[in-house]
């Protein structure tokens, strides 16, 4: 069998101007998509009802919620603020606080820790709901000759747990040009380093946090040891601009999915290399908003992919794993169209031979 995603919801009428940002919550009874218009919608992902919109006169441009809960997402604003959204009995509980000087353009929740990335500033905050106070700010990364000059920018933020159980969770970092870094949670020193080459636009940690993906503006998605920093394997697609193109852990680390501003997501196989699947939207949508989802209990994989501009408009698209037939042709599946196609075609001319021959075998006997 083979396991492809096809589209199954497209969420419309939510947003007015591009989709920044995606997070399923923690059993995906919702999904939360924020906008360059200043909305964040939380939507039913089953159906597509829009069942909550918070607007802000500024654009909003990162997203996560406060697992387990279903009910607590939290927003980075442009100018700014960080916001808590409580999905209440009738509407929203709406509170935020003023976090950076910068937008805040990386945000990630852990138990009651909250870090915030906005441009070179990295804040982590405790609390719970709407409320939230600073716990600290972590220390720049060290810089080299070959950054020395370069801006600090926070690109990414994710929290690893510990493979020991003497030690607390810990928080890595990406920048855009001084690699990743990694700090402990009790003393907040940062513990170590890989020195990435390139720029990097986004990065996610593997479930067991062995193996983080990084996007690479130049390149494409490179995928490095965690352990030994060491690089493990590369997935090159066309950059035509330098974008903050997404990338995402997905089927439980064992393979990527991959954005782009040629209007399709790409999935890789991490261990064969292998491309899997794409996902395909119109020709000029730019996919820089991703999320994923599964779902132990139904054995379900989900994709969401937002389009920031583009022919799809400002719309986010829902999509549902599937397991197909090794020999059914797939929807957009060119090639398994064309090749079905020339099958049937032999066969015709193969039975229309035979019949031929038998004709001659049977009229015409004396020249056999």
């Amino acid at each position: 069998m083979v396991l492809r995603y096809l589209e199954s919801t497209r969420l419309n009428h939510g947003h007015s101007s591009g989709v920044t940002a995606l997070a399923f919550s923690a059993r995906a009874t919702h999904i939360a998509s924020a906008g360059l218009d200043g909305k964040v919608c939380i939507w039913n992902p089953l159906d597509g009802r829009l069942l909550h919109v918070f607007s802000s006169p500024v654009p909003v441009l990162s997203l996560t919620w406060v697992k387990p809960s279903e009910d607590t997402v939290i927003c980075g604003l442009q100018d700014g603020t960080v916001v808590s959204l409580v999905i209440g009995p009738v509407d929203l509980v709406v509170a935020g606080f003023w976090a950076h000087s910068y937008p805040v353009e990386c945000l990630s929740v852990t138990g009651s820790l909250l870090a915030s990335g906005a441009h070179e500033e990295v804040r982590v905050w405790k609390g719970a709901g709407s409320e939230w106070s600073q716990v600290t700010e972590l220390q720049g990364p060290p810089k080299a000759s070959f950054n020395r000059t370069s801006p600090i920018i926070v690109t990414s933020l994710c929290w690893i747990a510990s493979d020991s159980k003497d030690s607390a969770t810990r928080l890595l970092v990406a920048y855009l040009n001084h690699g990743v870094h990694v700090y402990d949670t009790l003393t907040w020193d940062q513990i170590r380093s890989i020195p990435i080459p390139g720029q990097i636009a986004d990065a996610s940690v593997s479930l067991d946090a062995k193996h983080i993906v990084i996007s690479n503006m130049i390149a494409g998605f490179d995928v490095y040891s965690l352990e030994l920093g060491h690089p493990v394997c590369s997935f090159g697609h066309t950059v035509r601009e330098y974008r903050k193109v997404p990338v995402i852990f997905i089927h439980e680390g064992l393979a990527i999915a991959g954005g782009n501003i040629q209007g399709d997501v790409h999935l890789w196989d991490v261990h064969s290399g292998r491309k899997l699947h794409s996902l395909l939207h119109q020709k000029d949508d730019q996919i820089l908003a991703l999320a994923a989802h599964y779902d132990p209990i139904s054995d379900t994989f989900m994709i969401a992919t937002g389009v920031l501009d583009g022919t799809s408009g400002s719309s986010t698209f829902i999509w549902k794993a599937k397991e197909l037939g090794q020999s059914t042709p797939f929807p957009n599946d060119v090639h398994g169209r064309d090749n079905l196609r020339i099958t049937y075609m032999l066969l015709s001319i193969i039975i229309v031979l035979v019949a031929a021959f038998a004709y001659v075998a049977l009229d015409y006997p004396h020249i056999m």
